[in-house]
């Protein structure tokens, strides 16, 4: 036979817990929430800093592929033209 379990019991007394935070609390929240945005914001320009130097040395690097390439290819074309290398 399952038990049956009940969901809300309304006899039973509701336990809540407020607390009243003063002007010096709330100052100390903002303070403390400002701290937590400021360093998050440094930590995202760092980041976005680090992801635009790694997108350069990206391009740079495929630019010099791309030359690579181009300068093989006109070798390539010299040798079978020419009959060198």
């Amino acid at each position: 036979m399952a038990k049956v379990y009940p969901i809300h019991n309304p006899q039973s007394p509701e336990v809540t817990s407020k607390s009243v935070l003063t002007d010096e609390d709330h100052s100390d929240n903002v303070r403390t929430l400002t701290e937590k945005l400021s360093a998050a914001l440094l930590n995202i320009s760092a980041k976005e800093e680090l992801v635009n130097q790694h997108a350069k040395v990206a391009e740079e690097a495929v630019s010099g592929i791309c030359l690579i390439v181009f300068y093989s290819q006109i070798l390539l074309k010299v040798k079978l033209v020419f009959g060198f290398f």
